[in-house]
């Protein structure tokens, strides 16, 4: 006769560990990829239509054209980011299709393993972005070529309340750059 020594442990359970490891693995990808995803996935319609290259061809300064250097210059909207090419500088923004309004504020950071990265907004809202002041908000009329970004000067005599007054802001007509 023959002894027939079985295993204590079965295959199946053998694989366990190594499958739970796989989901776990799977899990976390599946999170980092939604962390980068979520945001152009839940794009307002609004925002998705500004993205790209645009360039300024006038501005209008309280009701009047003027010429001035920044007149040719490029402006690049990325994501919640308008990039002036001109200046070097970025400027991060929430746009409020409702209000047909952009919000600038200062992105907060946070340290995490000794590196320090942006926090989004959908994960914490910046204190600047719960009250605004005036002069942060920034109206703007988009067509499918063309964007006007109308900045409100600040007049303490005359309370701001909805767009901005022609008479008292200045306004970037923007173009797509080819």
């Amino acid at each position: 006769m023959t002894a027939s020594v079985s295993s204590p442990v079965s295959p199946r359970q053998r694989l366990q560990p190594s499958r739970k490891l796989r989901y776990g693995i799977a899990l976390i990808a599946i999170c980092v990829a939604g962390y980068w995803v979520l945001p152009w996935l839940l794009m307002p319609a609004d925002l998705r239509s500004i993205q790209g290259t645009w360039k300024i061809v006038r501005l209008v300064k309280r009701g009047q054209e003027v010429a001035d250097w920044q007149v040719g210059r490029l402006v690049v909207i990325s994501g919640n980011r308008i990039v002036r090419v001109y200046r070097e500088e970025s400027t991060s923004f929430e746009i409020r299709p409702e209000q047909r309004a952009l919000v600038l504020y200062e992105p907060e950071s946070a340290k995490v393993l000794g590196v320090d990265i942006q926090v989004p907004i959908w994960i914490r809202r910046p204190e600047s972005l719960r009250n605004p002041p005036v002069r942060n908000i920034l109206h703007y009329d988009l067509s499918e070529s063309r964007l006007v970004i109308i900045e409100p000067w600040e007049n303490p005599e005359r309370p701001t309340v909805g767009p901005p007054n022609p008479e008292d802001s200045l306004a970037y007509h923007l173009t797509r750059a080819p």
